[in-house]
């Protein structure tokens, strides 16, 4: 006569379903923090643009006469990010902490270009 024993531990089938649920678990916290880490750049490439164009506006009212004689004839004025910077409007420790969190997806743009009214 066999002794029926009861089950002490637990079984593969009880670890397999654990691991399971951890693993759907972990992969809702990654897409979490991925969706989370989405929004903080788009707000920091929001900060920037707001930053660069409010020092291309400061450029532009302290610049105003020269710019405007250079666009006679019809041609447009270049204002590029290296004008602002060597101006002092736009901050070189910001521009580079931005460029080295989004080199290739949110580059700002080169040049902000005036147009004559």
């Amino acid at each position: 006569m066999r002794k029926n024993r009861r089950q002490q531990g637990i079984s593969v089938i009880d670890t397999l379903g654990a691991l399971a649920i951890v693993t759907m678990l972990l992969l809702g916290v990654s897409a979490m923090i991925d969706s989370s880490l989405d929004d903080v750049k788009g707000q920091q490439a929001a900060r920037h643009q707001e930053q660069v164009v409010n020092a291309a506006s400061k450029y532009i009212s302290a610049n105003y006469a020269d710019l405007v004689a250079s666009t006679a004839g019809g041609t447009t004025a270049t204002i590029t990010i290296a004008q602002l910077t060597e101006s002092g409007r736009l901050p070189v420790k910001q521009l580079f902490q931005y460029q080295y969190l989004q080199p290739d997806t949110m580059r700002p743009r080169p040049a902000t270009r005036l147009r004559q009214a």
